[in-house]
């Protein structure tokens, strides 16, 4: 983000997390719904394995790249009155949210360090804002309707 440019202020890691927690919630619900589809489907026999999973997963990318390039929120930022915005103040584009949510989970596998980056960054990025070129704002009151 440009210097004279402010498209909202940084947002804190407890908000991020109350979002996060938002989004994992109907995310568990979705998955619910594909798991309860497909048994039916499989006349009441348990179903597993490895491409379950990955439907799951691809659920999970899915939910959030259509999201992030659509408003530049999920439901749980628009919850927290967060947005993701790129250098230029717009949504984030599919490269943008790939490689953010790949260096999200690089983030968690270390113990959270990406996201506690926040704190010593002199732009108050965390690790997936910084390398998607992204930043994580709370919106001006104007901006939340």
């Amino acid at each position: 983000m440009n210097e004279n440019q402010t498209y909202g202020a940084p947002t804190g890691i407890p908000r991020r997390l109350g979002a996060f927690i938002y989004d994992l919630l109907l995310i568990l619900s979705l998955w619910m719904m594909t798991l309860w589809i497909w048994i039916l489907i499989n006349d009441g026999e348990a179903i597993y394995g490895l491409f379950v999973q990955v439907v799951l997963l691809i659920e999970v990318i899915a939910f959030y790249v259509y999201c992030w390039i659509r408003t530049g929120q999920t439901l749980g930022m628009r919850a927290w009155k967060i947005k993701i915005v790129d250098d230029n103040g717009e949504n984030p584009t599919l490269k943008q949210s790939i490689v953010r949510l790949t260096v999200i989970l690089v983030s968690w596998s270390v113990f959270g360090l990406g996201f506690f980056w926040f704190y010593f960054s002199k732009t108050q990025q965390t690790w997936h804002d910084r390398l998607s070129h992204t930043f994580t704002v709370k919106l001006s009151e104007e901006e939340k309707d």
